[in-house]
Parts: C-alpha cells; structure tokens; sequence
C-alpha cells in the first residue's frame, strides 16, 4: 500500500515538508506535515501545521485538518516549523511541538536569547526598541482545562486578548490578542507576529506545542515552553522532528521525552533532549551529548566538526534511551548517543559505521518485541537523498541484521510507526532533485515479507 497523502496544490498548499506519523490505541493514524502555503523553503516563511488522519491504517484517509493556522504570506509571514508528535496512551492526549519564529526569523538569522524576561513575562518592542511586555495566556495542562503559564501568572480578558505593560510595569493602551493581533483603542495596529506591527516580538525562535484530546479532531491554542527550556546564549531551537516518546520502565518511567536542536551564537547546532515529569505542565532541557565530548564540558564550545543536529529517540529494555543523530562529523553516518537517567545526561556520541547518511535526519522507532529490536529509516547514501532505506536492528540499533529498499529514487525526512506485529507504516518526503519537496507519501510494509 502506497499512495500520495501531502502534494504540491493540494488544498491549494504549494509544497509539504517535514513528515510526523502516531498510530493511537484506537486505531487512528496521524499523518502531520508542514503546510508551507506559497514558497516551499524553510522559514521565514508562512508554515502552518497541518494533519490527515486515517481509521483502516492508511487505506484511505480523512481531508485535511489545520491544526495551527499562522499568519502573513509567504516569506513576510510567521512560522511553526517541523513537527514533533508525541502520544500519551494514557492520557490518550497528542502534543504537536513545533518551532515557532516570527516573520523574517529562521534557524540563520535568530537572536540570542528567549524572549522573555526574568519573570517570565513574553517582551514586545515599538519601532524605537522600547520594551513592553504581556503575560502570555497559554493552555498548558495535563488533564483538565486549567489554564497555565510557566513562569507568571495569567492576565487578560475573557476573549483572550492579553493586556501589554511597559517595562516600568505600567498597563499601556495595547492589548494582544491570541492570533496576535494588536488592538490600541479599539484600532488595529498590526500584529505582534509581522513586520507591520506597532509592536513586535523579540526576533528569536521559540519552542511551543499545541495538544489534541480528541484524536486529533481538534486542536489547543499554542503552549509555549521557550522560557522554561531555552538558555539565553541560544539562537535557534527546535523539535527533533518526527516523533516524541513517553518513558516506559525504568529510570523516569512516565517521563515525556521530546528531542531538539539548538544553535549557539555562532550558529554551531547542538541536540538534547525536553522532558516532563507532570504529562506536560512543565519542562526541563537535558545535557547534550556534546557536553561530555567538548572542551571545558561547555555548550558554547563546539566545532562544526561536533555538530549534532535533528535527532530521534528510542527507548531500550533495560530503560536506556539511545538517540540517532545527524551529524556533520567526518565519517558522514549517524551517530548514536545512549543516556542512562532519561535524557539528563549522555554518553560520548559514537558513529554507526554501516549507516550512510547524507547529513539528513532519520526516524527510529521500537519494535513491540522482547529484545531491541528497532528499525531506523533514511535515504541510504553517502551523498544524496536518495534510497530511501528502512534498517531492522535486534540490538537497539548498533549492527544491521535486514533491510528493506523503499525506493531507490529521491527520499528525505521520514516517520516510522508500528501498526501491528507484521506491519509498520512509513511516512516519507519524496525528494525529487527540485528545489521543493513535491509530495509525502504513506505506505505500510510487512517484516515477515519486506525485510531481507
């Protein structure tokens, strides 16, 4: 089974990127992606999250669902970039995280810094470089509907617009309301998110989610975590993306666990791990691999040659979690890290030898079997994105024991779930040579009769 699920002029979306796959204890299949409506490029641009869903594991699938809708057009619009799903078959609740920049932002021109203040406060900026500030209202929650915000308390108007201050503490004429429009007086000026605001974010990237509790039906407001997680010498930060995992035995069982990446004031990129011990109320950044490998143990002091980039995590039988990174180190493979206590810390990242990879990122994902079995799926080759490969390991990853070829043409990003004993399901960007992704396909493939 095989078919087109995102492509170019679909829902009138010029290109879709990034692939994020959970399969639900009920049976439902969660495609997600990047909708990047007029230019396929990174941000800046305008990227809102999208998803389908399917109930007969991908035979057909369900029209398309616009989980986060952003703002602006284009290159001058606003962006939640690379999905990370993570599924709670408890709570039965689904987190999207994603990359939040506002207009003109990405990964090669953020700033430094979270972009709030000591109190947690979310910090605005008039033409001048005055500063304002406002209590962002976010949803974030484990079980219920309270409302919460990390790091103050919650202010606003019941329609959800939020009052701004001036950094003297004093309430101004403005108010901020959820889809950040800015309102003075009852006139419109602006958005907080674009450039034409009388007021403007602090030009940085941030890290939100948004959550479903209907199966992805619908969808939270945003819940931005950035003050929680983000050091100040950061400049980009981002999810994984793919998927996350939720910690299963062991150390920290129950413990949520979301991989990013991050870049230092040079623009050197470095990977981790977020967690949660409450199911999401609060978050916390883990070390990185590189702090055990880099002079002085630092984050700040990292080569290119150490760079570790999107990554995916699995958990092993002993309650061991070993991430998959992409690297840029010389050997041009992925490179694994192993972590004891959940994530906080790592081992020395190490190369996998049998594992080409063209610096582009993989998925990884536990088989439900009684050793570590996994399999790991990425364009297999030293040079270009192409032979999309899925790789089946018993143990945990560290030597090839078969494979399956799932095309030899162009193969990007990819997602990995398992649907049953025999058969997993695989969403993958076609990588057709052009400068945008024309399409992601779906398909579901058997290890009984795929593997070899």
């Amino acid at each position: 089974m095989d078919g087109k699920l995102f492509y170019a002029g679909y829902s009138g979306v010029r290109s879709f990127r990034i692939p994020s796959l959970l399969y639900t204890k009920r049976g439902t299949l969660i495609a997600a992606a990047d909708a990047r409506l007029e230019e396929g490029c990174d941000n800046p641009n305008r990227i809102d999250k999208v998803i389908r869903r399917s109930f007969d594991q991908g035979r057909s699938w369900g029209s398309m669902i616009v989980a986060l809708e952003m703002q602006g057009r284009g290159r001058q619009g606003c962006a939640a970039i690379d999905p990370c799903m993570l599924y709670d078959g408890q709570s039965e609740r689904i987190f999207m995280f994603y990359c939040y920049s506002p207009a003109g932002i990405g990964l090669q021109n953020a700033n430094a810094g979270t972009g709030y203040d000591s109190q947690g406060r979310k910090l605005l900026y008039d033409r001048e470089d005055r500063v304002f500030c406002y209590e962002a209202r976010d949803l974030q929650c484990s079980h219920g509907n309270s409302q919460l915000h990390a790091g103050g308390s919650i202010m606003g108007d019941p329609d959800g617009s939020m009052t701004v201050t001036g950094e003297d503490g004093k309430r101004s004429d403005y108010v901020v309301g959820r889809d950040g429009r800015l309102i003075r007086g009852g006139r419109d000026c602006g958005n907080i998110r674009l450039s034409n605001g009388e007021l403007r974010e602090f030009p940085t990237c941030y890290l939100q989610y948004i959550y479903s509790d209907d199966e992805g039906a619908t969808w939270s407001a945003p819940a931005d975590v950035t003050f929680q997680v983000k050091e100040s010498w950061m400049r980009f930060i981002g999810p994984g993306p793919g998927r996350g995992i939720v910690k299963a035995r062991g150390i920290a069982k129950g413990r949520y666990v979301i991989p990013v990446y991050y870049s230092n004031l040079y623009g050197l990129l470095s990977a981790a791990v977020v967690y949660s011990d409450d199911q999401g109320v609060s978050w916390h950044m883990g070390a990185s691999p590189n702090d055990v490998r880099c002079g002085g143990g630092s984050r700040l002091d990292f080569s290119r040659e150490n760079s570790l980039q999107e990554m995916q995590v699995v958990e092993l039988q002993s309650g061991v979690l070993r991430a998959f990174i992409r690297n840029t180190m010389p050997e041009e493979v992925i490179c694994y890290a192993d972590s004891a206590d959940g994530g906080e810390t790592w081992t020395v990242p190490e190369p996998l030898m049998y594992f080409r990879n063209p610096v582009c990122m993989l998925s990884a994902v536990n088989l439900h079997k009684d050793n570590d079995q996994i399999l790991l799926s990425g364009p297999w080759h030293k040079t270009e994105r192409i032979n999309g490969t899925i790789l089946h390991s018993y143990d945990g990853g560290l030597t090839l024991s078969d494979r399956c070829t799932v095309t030899e043409g162009g193969f990007g990003y990819s997602c990995l779930v398992q649907l049953d004993d025999d058969t997993v399901g695989l969403l993958y960007e076609v990588d057709n040579g052009t400068p945008v992704v024309e399409e992601i396909r779906y398909r579901v493939l058997s290890l009984k009769e795929d593997f070899h």
